[in-house]
């Protein structure tokens, strides 16, 4: 996926086709009551741009069958501070309030995303069946930034 500081972004095409993806090989209705957890990789090597994107739902004992666990991979997200965007509207309009998050607050908060780690969006129920109106929430990972003491 090109995100959003790619200069040329992709997301609004391949994000809805991780989802399609993901759905189909494990099996499960897209108006599964469970939210929906996008991951955006940070950790991994980006070229131009380029992210990865993982598709998902929280794994409950009854919710992947052992086919299911076999074309779905399992990932732990280790513990880190975030900023939590909660974000009810357009899902076309949702990366506007993203890149609010990431060029207008993040600046002046005094915080800094952190490096290696994972980005969230999580799209709670109900599910809209038009994909148009969605319930969200955005987690960006930070920790505050050091401050820099000019020493002459």
């Amino acid at each position: 996926m090109k995100g959003l500081l790619s200069p040329e972004p992709d997301f609004s095409s391949t994000v809805p086709y991780a989802w399609d993806r993901f759905f189909k090989q494990a099996g499960l209705n897209k108006a599964d009551e469970r939210p929906h957890i996008g991951i955006i990789d940070l950790s991994a090597s980006q070229i131009d741009g380029e992210l990865i994107y993982w598709a998902g739902v929280e794994k409950t004992s009854e919710s992947l069958s052992t086919h299911d666990a076999l074309i779905c991979k399992q990932l732990e997200i280790g513990a880190c501070s975030y900023a939590v965007l909660p974000y009810r509207g357009d899902v076309d309009e949702f990366h506007k309030a993203v890149t609010w998050l990431t060029a207008m607050w993040l600046p002046e908060s005094g915080y800094v995303t952190v490096d290696n780690a994972f980005e969230m969006e999580i799209y709670y129920p109900p599910f809209d069946s038009g994909h148009q109106s969605i319930i969200a929430e955005y987690w960006l990972p930070i920790v505050k930034q050091k401050a820099v003491i000019d020493v002459n």
